[in-house]
């Protein structure tokens, strides 16, 4: 206890951040919502207060860190229940309100060529009911599928018209909520603008109470224009994430890239990009001064040449969004300045904790972001690794030059390994929690492609940053050459990603996973050194290991025990997974109608499957070749190690279903038309097709379909578990629903998913009385609600007795087998 007290006083700054954290955390990740009481917390520092008068240290730091805990829990709540200024707009105009606002742009616009994202200030609104425009504050998010006009930079006054709606979260659970991240930034309005026409500028220039953050953003658009006119697209794109920390013009394919390669944090402004510009201006200043003889005679040059960094470091913070990991940078450089004027050093790991403690006082929130979690772990573990990294990299001493360059040389290769291997290391689970992906090419990569962005690009890109408000063709002419490094990192980032062993894909680890691994890692770099901790920290770090990495092996099955089926919600498509009690799991269907920039596969399916603790599909069952029904699967087969793909036919006359067909035997996942009835059988579960067999075996003898309708020519599926029968019926029209009655014994089941999302051309009542559901789940999006369900399948189920499920409505749909029944439960994000 003694050992604890005095580690915790002569580190009291990390003591303090930790508990701190540790109640802001508990607020966020707990599943009930707590009132913290301020009189509680007052009370608590009151107790802490008078034992620390009478002398009781120990039960004085006791109290003190709950009193920390408490204070973390408090604000972070406050924080959570606050509304903000936007909620007026939320109280004020429903979902689909068509208005006309006048409002100031707040920010540079961000974007590539398809679409752009404007965010605004709302001054004036009016609608369709009101006579002339009403004062209102908040801020809606714009998007814009034609092209921004150049002259409007942040600060100018624009008049729109657009159709308000809340952001709506997909309500499958390990999906992003868009919703939240954006109440987050206090929006809770966006709309969406698809010609020029319908947004103008106003002569009339608003005042705002902040006009510095406008004219930052200016100059951020200006910078972005710039950078546009002088640079190719991805070019400039990069350097727009380099200088101003915006990626959104980066093509997504570089994106891919740097991701595969373990590269990307490169892109994100961080310590890195503080500490050259730091130097650089250090150096400028540190060389003009010095031309003083008063200067040198009467001040400390050095420490004068320090405190003109600051304003400019504090510029760039700005410019460059005030993002988390450019703000923890900016606040450690404020630590450090303020330790060197005072004579007084101070451990890294104390200045690195006094900067996560003034970002959480501003927002407590940020804890819970995959930003903040990244860049404190990644710098935490790099400076607690620090001192094996000195020491096993120890200059060698060398009389000629050629030997001294080789030994630098080697030491620097050997301190670029060991940092890399020490981000990786403090920042592996968070990578796998949020993004689910780990890079295992990362440290060749970075070797490679950081001294070209760092040291090349990054440094050429500052002075172009420079010469853009002095000379803007000497600007021009340094983000050229700049532009070689960016190149050649491209071409470095693809060459690793396009390795076939370069990215890992997992399953987010649980939060008590993690927690092991912290706390295994932190022993092994701090008490190692004790024998009776030795192997206890060694096992407990092992086990974290495992437990990342147990869904890709063979005892994943441990983890199972019941039957489940998830009918997803994914918008207006279909896709169901089942996961069976011998581990075995099956996804069927998976595709949605949407955007051709989003991936239903990418941005739903995997990250529930990866939520759900799912590593490896052993089967999808494609029911018929609608694109709503496959959009999704090409990355489930990428990423899932998929062993059988089954198949209505192989007909390859639609280029989605015959590159669907293409990836799979390019990822050697083997192909199956169904030519029996079983499909799967064993004690607990059955998964059989209904219908004429001989009918899906004649169509495909000569790869074509027979049929002119497609969706008669599907798959239809019965799932039968001890406890309950599920069956899958595709898109299957009121024609074929009879043929089936006719044909089959038995299609009674429990559930039954809609045939074609609950159309009025299937959902025959004849169909309904030969399967006898109890629940009818339809999959269906929201912006199609008047056909899909229609209101006549709706009428028939309530006429009968179903009770009707709709993931537009309900979300994610869970069905698991009981003891002696089964469940139905449902997911709706808030």
């Amino acid at each position: 206890m003694n050992k604890i007290c005095d580690y915790c006083s002569k580190y009291l700054l990390v003591t303090v951040t930790i508990c701190f954290s540790l109640g802001i955390a508990f607020s966020l990740f707990s599943e009930h919502s707590f009132h913290i009481p301020l009189i509680l917390v007052a009370v608590l520092f009151s107790i802490c207060f008078l034992l620390w008068l009478c002398r009781f240290t120990k039960a004085m730091l006791l109290f003190f860190c709950c009193s920390l805990f408490f204070s973390g829990m408090l604000l972070a709540t406050n924080h959570r229940s606050s509304p903000g200024a936007s909620a007026q707009l939320t109280n004020l105009f429903k979902n689909g309100t068509e208005t006309a606002i006048i409002g100031v742009l707040a920010e540079h616009v961000s974007g590539n060529d398809v679409t752009q994202k404007a965010i605004i200030d709302a001054v004036y609104y009016r609608t369709s009911e009101s006579s002339h425009f009403l004062p209102i504050t908040g801020t809606i998010l714009l998007t814009l599928t034609t092209g921004w006009h150049a002259t409007i930079l942040p600060g100018d006054s624009v008049i729109f018209k657009t159709e308000l709606r809340t952001p709506r979260a997909t309500n499958t659970p390990g999906t992003f909520n868009y919703k939240e991240y954006l109440a987050k930034k206090g929006i809770y309005r966006v709309g969406t603008i698809s010609s020029p026409l319908m947004i103008q500028p106003v002569v009339n220039r608003f005042h705002h109470k902040f006009p510095i953050t406008y004219r930052v953003e200016r100059a951020r658009a200006i910078i972005a224009q710039n950078l546009s006119v002088f640079l190719p697209a991805t070019q400039s794109g990069l350097y727009r994430a380099l200088l101003l920390g915006d990626k959104t013009g980066v093509p997504v394919s570089v994106i891919e890239a740097f991701k595969g390669a373990g590269v990307m944090h490169i892109l994100a402004i961080s310590g890195m990009h503080m500490s050259l510009l730091g130097i650089f201006i250090f150096s400028i200043m540190y060389w003009l001064l010095r031309r003083s003889e008063y200067l040198i005679l009467t001040t400390n040059v050095k420490k004068l040449s320090v405190l003109f960094c600051i304003p400019v470091l504090c510029l760039y913070t700005l410019l460059a969004g005030a993002n988390t990991p450019v703000l923890r940078s900016f606040v450690m450089s404020l630590f450090v300045v303020f330790a060197l004027c005072i004579n007084r050093k101070k451990s890294t790991i104390t200045i690195l904790a006094g900067a996560a403690l003034i970002l959480l006082l501003f927002d407590p929130l940020a804890l819970g972001t995959a930003s903040f979690q990244l860049s404190f772990a990644a710098v935490g573990t790099i400076i607690m690794i620090s001192p094996k990294i000195r020491s096993w990299t120890s200059p060698v001493a060398s009389n000629d030059s050629i030997s001294r360059f080789k030994n630098g040389l080697i030491r620097w290769l050997k301190i670029g390994v060991m940092v890399s291997f020490a981000a990786t290391l403090g920042t592996a689970p968070l990578l796998l929690y949020h993004f689910n992906r780990l890079s295992l090419v990362t440290i060749p990569a970075n070797i490679i492609i950081e001294p070209l962005l760092c040291l090349w690009s990054l440094p050429i890109g500052f002075v172009a940053l420079f010469a853009m408000f002095i000379y803007t063709p000497l600007a021009g002419f340094l983000l050229q050459i700049g532009a070689v490094g960016l190149n050649i990192s491209v071409t470095v980032a693809s060459f690793f990603n396009q390795l076939p062993i370069s990215t890992l894909w997992l399953p987010s680890p649980s939060l008590s996973s993690i927690t092991l691994y912290y706390l295994a890692l932190a022993g092994l770099l701090t008490v190692h050194h004790i024998p009776l901790l030795k192997w206890p920290i060694r096992a407990g770090f092992a086990s974290s290991l495992l437990l990342f990495l147990l869904p890709v092996t063979p005892l994943v099955h441990l983890g199972y025990h019941t039957n489940k089926v998830s009918f997803i919600d994914i918008g207006q498509g279909s896709a169901s997974i089942i996961e069976l009690s011998n581990g075995r799991t099956i996804v069927v269907d998976g595709g949605a109608l949407s955007a051709p920039d989003f991936d239903c596969g990418e941005r739903i399916l995997a990250p529930f499957l990866w939520h759900r603790g799912i590593g490896k599909v052993d089967d999808i069952v494609v029911t018929h070749a609608d694109a709503d029904h496959y959009s999704g699967l090409p990355t489930i087969i990428k990423r899932f190690s998929v062993k059988r793909l089954w198949l209505p036919h192989l007909n390859r006359d639609k280029k989605g279903y015959a590159d669907l067909c293409d990836l799979a035997k390019r990822q050697r996942t083997q192909i199956h038309v169904p030519d029996r009835k079983i499909i799967f059988l064993d004690k607990n579960a059955r998964l059989e097709l209904l219908g004429d067999i001989t009918k899906i075996i004649n169509k495909n003898s000569d790869g074509k379909t027979n049929s002119q309708d497609e969706n008669d020519n599907g798959l239809v599926l019965k799932l039968t578990t001890p406890n309950f029968s599920v069956i899958f019926p595709g898109d299957i029209s009121r024609a074929q629903e009879r043929k089936l009655v006719l044909r089959s014994h038995d299609l009674r089941a429990n559930i039954l998913l809609s045939p074609h999302h609950g159309s009025s051309t299937s959902n025959s009542e004849i169909f309904y009385k030969a399967i006898q559901p109890d629940y009818l789940v339809i999959s269906a999006g929201k912006w199609k609600n008047s056909r899909f369900p229609s209101q006549k399948t709706l009428l028939t189920a309530e006429r009968m007795g179903i009770r009707v499920l709709n993931t537009a409505k309900d979300g994610t749909i869970l069905v698991e087998q009981t003891k002696d029944d089964f469940k139905i439960s449902s997911f709706l994000a808030q």
